[in-house]
C-alpha cells in the first residue's frame, strides 16, 4: 500500500496537502487508490528499468567477489595448504526473505559486498515501502558486511524513492486542471484538486497551520480576508479549523531561505494587520519574509519573547521601509535586528512594548541610511538595555528615549571608522537620558557628544569621574570591546 500520509506535508481528514512541481495537490487515500489499474501498468515497466540497472552492479560485485576467492585460494596454496572448500557461484540464488524455491529466471540481488545471502525484487520493493532494512544474516564471524545495508542502498538508488507513489500522484496531477480560484474551508471537496501560481485561493473565515500556510503563499496566489489566522503544526491534527479569535498555542516563526517572487507578491496583496497569531518567537535570517512583520495582527495584550530579523539584502525589508505609517509588532521582551533590518525599528510602534533587550548590528553604512535619512527622531517609550554594534551605533542621532526610563546598560561596540558621523556632531547634541553608571560603555570620545545622567542603582545622579589614564591608554575604549563577542553578558563587559 502506498504511504500517502508520508508524502504528504499536511492533512486535514481524510484529505491530504502534498507539496508537487506543478503546485499544491489536494487529495485523498481513496481518490488516489482510483488509479490503480494504471499504476500496475507503470509498475511492471518501472521493476523492468530496476532490474537492468541492479543486473550491472550484481556482474560487478559477482566479479570482484570471485576475484578475492581466488586470490585466497592462491594464497593458501603458497602457504603449503591445499584441499580447502572453494565456493560454488553456480548454484541458483534463493531469496532468504521470502524463502522461496529458487528458480530459474527469478532475479536476486547480493545482500552484501560479499554475496553471501540475496534477496527478491519483491521483498526489496516491500521493505522499500516500509521503510525496513535487509540485510546479510550471514555471523559476523564469516561476512566482513554482516549489517551492511548494500543491498537496499542500491535498490534505494534503481528504484529512486518510493517511485510507485511517484507515478500515482504524476498520473493524477496530469489529468487535473487547475481551478481559477478556490476558497479554503474545513469541507475539502471530495475530489482530487490542483493548486498552482494561477490559481486564486482565498483564506477568510479559517485559521490553518502555519506550515500550509507558507506552502500557500509560494505556490499559489493568495488572497486574505476577513478572520483568518495561522497556528502552529501538529501532524497529528487537522490543519484547518474554524476561526477562532485566540489559542493556546504558541507559534514560532523560524525561516532561513529566500522566498519566491510569488510569495512577494502576496504578501505585497495583503492588507495590514490581517493575518491573526499568537507569536512565541519571530525569527527570520536572509528572507523576503520579513516583510510579512506588518501584515500580522498581534493582541496588544500578548506578550512574546522575541523578535529577531537578519537582513542582509535591501528587497529582504524592501516591503516595510516603503511604507509610510508606522505598525504594531506586538509586546515582545527582546528586539535583536541586524544588517538592512535596523531600519524596521523606525516603523515599528513601541508604545506598547516593555524591551528589555535592544541589539542594533550593520556592518555596512547602507544598513542604517534608512534611519539616519529621517527628518524627526523616533521614539522608544521603554528599554532596560542597549546594544549597538558597528554602524548601528550612529542610530543615536535619531532615536529618543522616554524620559522617565533609566537604561540598565547602554554599549557602543565598535571602531573609530564607525563614530566618524558622531564626531561631527555638536557636543552634548545627542539625547540620551539616564544611564545606570556600571552599564555604561561608551569610548570617552563619544561621550562629549552624548547628553546623559549616570544614576546608581537607586536611581540617584552620580558623578561621572574624569579617567586619569594616560593620554593614550585605552584611545578607543571600543576597540578593546570589538574583539569581544557581541552576544556578552552584562557582567563580561563590566
Amino acid at each position: 500500500m502506498f504511504d500517502l500520509p508520508r508524502k504528504s506535508f499536511a492533512k486535514h481528514g481524510d484529505s491530504f496537502f502534498v507539496d508537487e512541481k506543478r503546485g499544491v495537490l489536494i487529495v485523498s487515500e481513496v481518490v488516489l487508490g482510483k488509479i490503480h489499474e494504471d499504476v500496475q501498468k507503470e509498475r511492471v515497466f518501472l521493476f523492468s528499468q530496476i532490474q537492468e540497472v541492479l543486473e550491472v552492479v550484481k556482474q560487478r560485485v559477482m566479479k570482484e567477489v570471485m576475484q578475492r576467492e581466488q586470490e585466497r585460494h592462491k594464497e593458501l596454496e603458497e602457504k603449503g595448504i591445499f584441499g580447502t572448500e572453494k565456493r560454488d557461484f553456480s548454484a541458483t540464488e534463493m531469496c532468504v526473505y521470502c524463502w522461496g524455491e529458487p528458480v530459474d529466471g527469478v532475479f536476486t540481488f547480493p545482500l552484501c559486498e560479499e554475496a553471501h545471502r540475496y534477496a527478491c525484487l519483491e521483498c526489496l520493493d516491500i521493505a522499500n515501502k516500509n521503510n525496513c532494512l535487509l540485510v546479510c544474516l550471514t555471523p559476523k564471524s564469516a561476512c566482513k558486511a554482516n549489517g551492511d545495508t548494500f543491498g537496499m542502498d542500491e535498490y534505494r538508488k534503481a528504484a529512486g524513492g518510493n517511485k510507485e507513489m511517484e507515478i500515482r500522484l504524476s498520473a493524477l496531477v496530469a489529468q487535473l486542471q487547475a481551478p481559477a480560484s478556490f476558497l479554503l474551508t474545513c469541507d475539502l471537496p471530495n475530489e482530487a484538486v490542483l493548486l498552482t501560481e494561477k490559481t486564486t485561493v482565498t483564506l477568510k473565515n479559517i485559521e490553518i497551520s502555519e506550515k500550509l500556510f507558507f506552502v500557500l503563499l509560494e505556490k499559489t496566489r493568495i488572497t486574505v480576508g476577513k478572520r483568518f489566522s495561522i497556528s502552529s503544526h501538529n501532524e497529528n491534527e487537522d490543519c484547518i479549523r474554524e476561526h477562532i479569535i485566540a489559542r493556546e498555542g504558541r507559534l514560532c516563526l523560524k525561516t532561513y531561505w529566500e522566498v519566491s517572487s510569488l510569495a512577494l507578491e502576496n504578501i505585497e496583496r495583503m492588507p495590514p494587520s490581517s493575518i491573526g497569531c499568537s507569536l512565541d518567537k519571530f525569527y527570520l535570517k536572509k528572507t523576503g519574509l520579513i516583510n510579512i512583520l506588518p501584515k500580522l495582527r498581534i493582541n496588544k495584550d500578548w506578550k512574546y519573547g522575541e523578535l529577531t530579523l537578519d537582513a542582509n539584502k535591501k528587497k529582504h525589508v524592501a516591503g516595510i521601509l516603503k511604507q509610510k505609517h508606522i505598525f504594531y509588532a506586538g509586546k515582545m521582551e527582546s528586539i535583536c535586528l541586524e544588517g538592512y533590518a535596523v531600519g524596521v525599528i523606525t516603523k515599528m510602534d513601541h508604545i506598547y512594548s516593555d524591551i528589555i533587550d535592544l541589539k542594533l548590528s550593520a556592518n555596512k553604512k547602507e544598513h542604517v541610511a534608512a534611519v539616519l535619512a529621517l527628518d524627526q527622531p523616533f521614539y522608544i517609550f521603554r528599554v532596560e538595555r542597549m546594544d549597538l554594534k558597528e554602524y548601528a551605533v550612529r542610530v543615536i542621532m535619531k532615536i529618543r528615549i522616554k524620559e522617565d526610563v533609566i537604561l540598565e546598560r547602554f554599549v557602543l561596540d565598535a571602531r573609530k571608522k564607525h563614530f566618524s558621523r558622531i564626531l561631527k556632531e555638536g557636543d552634548g547634541s545627542i539625547e540620551l537620558g539616564r544611564i545606570r553608571q556600571d552599564g555604561f560603555k561608551v569610548p570617552e570620545k563619544i561621550r562629549r557628544k552624548l547628553r546623559y545622567t549616570l544614576v546608581d542603582g537607586g536611581g540617584r545622579k552620580v558623578l561621572e569621574k574624569k579617567s586619569t589614564r594616560g593620554r593614550n591608554h585605552g584611545k578607543w575604549w571600543g576597540t578593546k570591546l570589538w574583539r569581544s563577542k557581541w552576544w556578552t553578558r552584562k557582567k563580561d563587559l563590566e
